[in-house]
């Protein structure tokens, strides 16, 4: 026993500094550990959250110097061109005024599988439809009327601001009687995004090539005034703050 006793008595110290150090490890690993990295996620959220308020305030400045109206006037005429909706009633309307200022009688129009009453399965976007960035509403339309007044249809249906585009059409010539067409034309729409882009994603105005397209796009007649008093203002982007989710 007293052999044992004097083997450990040389290392009685060194076990009590083993302790301490042992225990230092142990404060380290679940006291100081936790709060490193408690500190660290703090640390990149503040940064991350100082890069929002930097590219916020940025788009702030780009969208204050903007003309409210304008771009309002921009957006209506834009969406009279492509509705964000299928808008029966304003295509409904174009129709009206181009066979009035034609002077060709409409009898019939209808529309195809991907019209109003088309299934989700039907409104998957075609290829087209992705690579023209817009939704195809297709319809056909029944006519008569003299030749040169249906030529003047087509003329001004391919030149009216709910833009139309002539896939085909018919023409029939009884022996007697007035001359008959069907055509086959192309509406468009363009829903808004269902999200907002994210605050990291810049916004920049629009680019010169960007404003000669609206404004050819503003230069297009309209067969009728109502076409823009039919857009609700509702149907505009309703939040004060664009970035909010």
């Amino acid at each position: 026993m007293a052999s044992v006793q004097h083997i450990i008595r040389p290392y009685k110290n060194l076990a009590t500094y083993v302790g301490i150090i042992l225990s230092c490890a142990v404060a380290i690993i679940f006291g100081l550990f936790p709060v490193y990295r408690t500190t660290r996620d703090l640390y990149f959220q503040s940064t991350d959250l100082s890069q929002k308020v930097t590219k916020l305030k940025e788009k702030l400045r780009m969208l204050q110097g903007l003309d409210e109206d304008i771009v309002r006037d921009q957006l209506l005429s834009l969406i009279a061109a492509i509705p964000q909706e299928k808008s029966i009633p304003t295509l409904f309307t174009t129709v009206e005024g181009v066979s009035a200022q034609a002077g060709v009688t409409v009898s019939e129009i209808s529309f195809a599988a991907g019209g109003p009453l088309a299934t989700e399965a039907a409104k998957r976007q075609t290829i087209e439809e992705k690579k023209l960035g817009v939704t195809i509403l297709p319809f056909t339309l029944s006519m008569e009327g003299e030749l040169n007044t249906i030529r003047s249809f087509l003329d001004i249906a391919s030149n009216v601001r709910r833009i139309f585009r002539i896939r085909e059409f018919t023409l029939t010539i009884p022996e007697t009687g007035v001359p008959k067409s069907q055509v086959e034309i192309d509406g468009f729409f363009s829903p808004f995004p269902a999200s907002i882009a994210d605050v990291s994603e810049t916004l920049a105005p629009l680019t010169q090539k960007e404003e000669e397209t609206v404004a050819k796009v503003n230069a297009i007649p309209l067969t009728s005034s109502a076409q823009l008093e039919s857009i609700p203002i509702s149907a505009l982007p309703p939040k004060a703050d664009p970035f909010s989710p």
